[in-house]
């Protein structure tokens, strides 16, 4: 049992950065190339506990083709999380003022990123939702790290003049 975890655990560290950039280009929201990772590397423990891994020579190889075959799921059942923004009714006394200014904000912000292109959404997300560095942005994406900081300022401003332009006219 200690030699499979140990096995287990030298595999993971051989190929982690290597299937988190494939599972981050691949799905649609940050948190879902988490869960196809986590499904792919339980399955792969799995897989060595019942003794087939004796086989495995390469194990980025392997680890990659069993990821393939977790987004080909992830593609055919769709996103596992709500993709449409948090709808909640407020009871009275539910929420603070500024818990409720909070949501209101993250909501707007939220419908200006629908209008940003697939890659904007996904540096934004990654940066403010996953807290990732611009670098390992731009290593999980397979872009050059002044690329992603232009794309985050740009995607920042155009939120901040949307935002803008919808508290002037009130």
């Amino acid at each position: 049992m200690e030699r499979i975890r140990e096995r287990f655990e030298r595999d993971y560290a051989e190929t982690f950065a290597l299937l988190r950039r494939l599972a981050v280009r691949k799905t649609d929201i940050p948190a879902d190339a988490e869960d196809v990772l986590q499904s792919t590397y339980l399955k792969y423990y799995a897989y060595l506990e019942r003794g087939g891994g004796t086989h495995v020579k390469e194990p980025a190889a392997y680890l990659t083709g069993m990821l393939k075959k977790e987004l080909f799921r992830y593609r055919l059942f769709g996103s596992r999380r709500k993709t449409e923004p948090l709808k909640e009714t407020l009871a009275d006394g539910a929420c603070t003022e500024a818990e409720a200014m909070d949501r209101l904000a993250v909501a707007e912000v939220a419908e200006c990123l629908k209008a940003e292109p697939a890659i904007s959404r996904k540096i934004f997300s990654l940066y403010y939702g996953c807290g990732m560095k611009t670098a390992e942005i731009a290593a999980a994406l397979g872009m050059k790290d002044a690329a992603v900081r232009q794309r985050l300022n740009r995607t920042r401003a155009r939120i901040r003049r949307e935002i803008g332009q919808g508290t002037d006219g009130e």
